[in-house]
Order: structure tokens, then sequence, then C-alpha cells
């Protein structure tokens, strides 16, 4: 089995070098072009970035950015993915964080990288290629991966942190080559497939996309963040793809129902797959989602950036007449649960040989409370889910920490509390999530000089990613506290919901 993911590529590049591996609107690119462009790269890595060394990459999501991540993972080298669209506040904690040797960025992301990691060298996306032959930069790259270890990192994934600074989620090589086969088997994803990418690459709902056509040979279809401005538009380009596999959150199946494009449209794309992850499904768009494509399988998945996916349900009939929302489903092998029992509610803790995820950049504290060590050997996951177990089957029931899903994102409100509570005139700050209007709503004491909202919106943009700024904000003379003297979120979350 690979243990490295360019050898997942050497193999398509040898198989199916005329297939298109990535499609986009501007153009495409096969695995025989896409490969030679990789070991080109990846030879200007090698040269650049020694062993142990890690690549920050600032673009935009498209074949561009994949070229980088390919090529640097090819070297052995790891990657973190560096938001475009964050601020660059945001973007300066993740490098300080993780000291890449060097960043990676295009002419549009050139000023904000600058500033915010003002003292790493800078790459140009576009420096000149290497004119190594293709041939003569694989046996460099070959030769690069050799004197690396398949325990070395891959890439570094960021997500929302409590404590107000971002949790780097540690991802090995060996553990990502392995994660693309069982995804594209698991997931049923063939050499005949296309699939439709909808999130972001800094996103692990994206790895199956990203990494299934190295696996299997398909092609992904990777949509650009304003098309979804345009459903007709978006339809069409997809019927023209002929995409028939998607794996999106479900906040972006919703917008398709919303926007009525699904009955507008004069052609849908043939679909044969709808699998979702990320947050709840509403049971109106499901039947919404059925009625459009009658023919779809659907997928209820479940899983984390530490772990990738590790449940699922297969949506049945009797799924889509119900008022309540699908269960997660069942752990996928090799997955176990260890916790909850069988016709018991608790923390879901897994376990698995092989872990997606090591634990977090430089977070000892944090990885050894949430990735804690068996009695038996193994390495647990306790993934702050609270569910209910009906025999091999679980349901979500809430979350034990203020860890919600918005947006399909995953969102530690303390973080959104601390952007809040460090904006001038504010004196103390919570937020809560209205899971209904799937909706973050801040409440603030103001101070001295009673701040204007669009003030604090606007201070909150320079430290947060847009999905983590409040939709609303409210000022109170105080903060509500329940009997233990602590914030009494529960009853902020009522005031909005009713």
């Amino acid at each position: 089995m690979s243990d490295f993911v360019a050898e997942l590529l050497e193999v398509q590049e040898r198989e199916r070098p005329e297939k298109v591996a990535f499609r986009e609107v501007s153009g495409e690119v096969t695995f025989g072009a896409l490969a030679a462009r990789v070991w080109r790269l990846g030879a200007q890595v090698a040269a650049r970035v020694p062993a142990g060394g890690m690549v920050g990459i600032c673009l935009p999501k498209g074949i561009g950015c994949l070229v980088w991540m390919f090529g640097v993972l090819a070297v052995g080298r790891a990657y973190v993915l560096l938001d475009p669209s964050m601020p660059p506040h945001r973007l300066a904690k993740i490098v300080r964080t993780v000291s890449p040797v060097c960043v990676v960025a295009g002419a549009a992301q050139a000023a904000m990288v600058r500033e915010a990691a003002f003292d790493v060298p800078f790459v140009r996306a576009d420096m000149p290629g290497d004119a190594l032959p293709a041939a003569e930069a694989e046996a460099i790259c070959r030769a690069a991966r050799a004197a690396c270890r398949p325990e070395d990192l891959a890439y570094v994934m960021f997500t929302s942190g409590s404590t107000g600074e971002p949790k780097g989620v540690m991802v090995s090589q060996r553990a990502l080559a392995r994660y693309a086969v069982w995804t594209a088997e698991r997931l049923g994803i063939s050499s005949q497939s296309v699939i439709a990418n909808q999130t972001p690459f800094f996103y692990a709902l994206s790895l199956q996309d990203v990494f299934a056509p190295l696996t299997v040979g398909c092609t992904t279809c990777l949509i650009a963040p304003e098309a979804f401005v345009f459903p007709l538009p978006l339809l069409a380009q997809l019927v023209s793809w002929q995409a028939d596999l998607v794996f999106w959150v479900p906040s972006a199946l919703s917008w398709l129902v919303r926007s009525g494009a699904l009955t507008a449209s004069p052609a849908l794309p043939p679909f044969s797959r709808i699998a979702f992850c990320g947050e709840v499904m509403p049971q109106g768009v499901l039947r919404a989602l059925r009625a459009a494509w009658p023919q779809a399988e659907f997928l209820n998945l479940y899983g984390s950036t530490e772990m990738g996916f590790t449940l699922a349900h297969e949506v049945r009939a009797e799924d889509f007449t119900l008022d309540v929302p699908l269960p997660l489903g069942q752990v996928l092998p090799p997955v176990k649960a260890v916790s909850p029992v069988a016709g018991a509610e608790g923390e879901l803790v897994l376990r698995a040989e092989a872990l997606l995820g090591t634990g977090y950049f430089g977070r000892p504290d944090a990885s050894a409370q949430r990735f804690p060590v068996a009695a038996d050997g193994s390495r647990l996951y306790r993934t702050g889910d609270v569910v209910r177990r009906s025999a091999d089957v679980f349901s979500y029931v809430c979350r034990e920490d203020a860890l919600v899903k918005h947006q399909g994102y995953r969102v530690e409100l303390g973080e959104v509390e601390a952007a809040l509570a460090a904006q001038p005139g504010v004196v103390e700050a919570a937020c809560v999530h209205d899971r209904t209007r799937d909706v973050i709503v801040g409440f603030y004491v103001p101070g001295e000089g009673t701040p204007q909202v669009r003030v604090l919106l606007s201070g909150m943009r320079q430290e947060l990613p847009p999905y983590m700024v409040p939709e609303r904000l409210v000022a109170l003379a105080s903060l509500p506290l329940n009997a233990h003297g602590k914030v009494d979120r529960p009853a902020l979350l009522r005031s909005v919901s009713s």
C-alpha cells in the first residue's frame, strides 16, 4: 500500500495519462500533464525546502493551488493552506504557529502575505518553471521522498480554537495516502466518477474530492466560490461537466433548493450519489433534493478534521417521510466506537489503527486531551459530540463544549467571543449559535462610548474569517448568569430563538 500521495499520482500518470484529472471553468489538466507540472515544481521545492520543512500556500481554489499542494507532497514536505479571504491578523497567527520555510502566493495575495508574514520568505506562485525534463524531475522527487519517513507531516489543517487561537491538525504522509484510498472505496468513487467539488481545500470535506482522482483516476470539477451566487449557470455548468457525485455541506444544497433553480433549470446534472456532511440536513431540503434526483443515493456522513469520515448513514425511503434529523449512522471500519455503549448516551469516543490526524501542531496539551492513549496502548479520539447509541446506530444529541457547526464549518464560539470582547468599548461578550436559523448571535455589554454595531463587526472582520463573524450583535446592560455564576448561554439562546 502506498505511503506517499505522489506514488498514487505515478500510477495514474502511467495508466491514464490522457484522462482529465481536474477541470475548472478556465481549463483542465490531464494526469500526464499534472504529473509533469508536479514533478518539475517538486524538484524546485526540494532545492528550497529542507526535509521536515513546511510550505505555506496562499492561493485561491483552483488547479494552480493543487499543483503546489501535490508538488510539496511529491518531495515529502508538508504544506499549510492559508485561506486568501482570511484577515491578515489570523493568517499571521497561523504563520507564527507553524513557522513555514516560505509562503507561496499569487499576485492578488502578495500584499496581504507580505503584511502578515513579513519575516517569512515570499515565493511567487508563478515563478519561472524549471527546464528539467519531467523524467529527471520525477527522479529528483523520488530521491527526496526516499530520504523522508511515511510518518513525516503531509499537512497541517487549521480549525477554530476555543482559546481564541486556531488549532492545527497534523496529518502524516502515510495517513493521507491511505485515507485517500479508503475514502474512494467507502464512498463508491470509481475511475468513471465525475466529482463536483464545492468545499474549499482548507476544509476537510474536500479531501476525497482532491485526492480520490490520484487513487482511482476519476475527474474532479472545481467549482469556484463565486459560482454559488448564480445557481442556474452553476447547474448548467455541472450538466456540461456531467458531474455525478457531490460531497457538499447541507447549507450549499439548501441554497440550491431555496433559490428555486432546481425547478427553473431546463436540465439537472446526473447526480447518482449526493453525500452531505458538516451540519444537520433539513428534512424539507432532503425531500426537495429527492424530488429533483429520484435516482440518486443519499448519504449522511459524520466526520471531523481530526479523523475524516467515521460514520455514515445511507438514507432510506422511510427517512424522507420523517420530521426528525437523520441519524449519524454506523461506524465505518476499521474505526471502532469505544463509547457510549449500546443503549446509552454520552461522548462519542473512537478508535482506529491509523487515525487521519496525529494531534495538534505545537499543542501537546490539546493533543493529550483529544487523543488520549487507551489502556491497551491504542490511541483514541474524543470527538466532544454527545450521541445516543441504539445497537450500532448513532444519533447526534449535542456538543459537550461551545464548538458548533455553522455554514458547514467548525467554529469554537470561544474564539468568536474573544474577538468580540477584544473590540474597543466592549466590557463583556458571549456568543450563541441558533441551530434552527444557523446564525451566530453575539451579545456584549458596552462600556464608555457605546460602540456602534457596524464598527464592532468591522473590527471582528479583521480578526476572523467571514463565516465566524456573527450575523447579529445584541447590546445588554449585563450578561445573564446561572446559579454557578457563569454566563447563562441557554438563556441567551432562548432570547433569540423564541
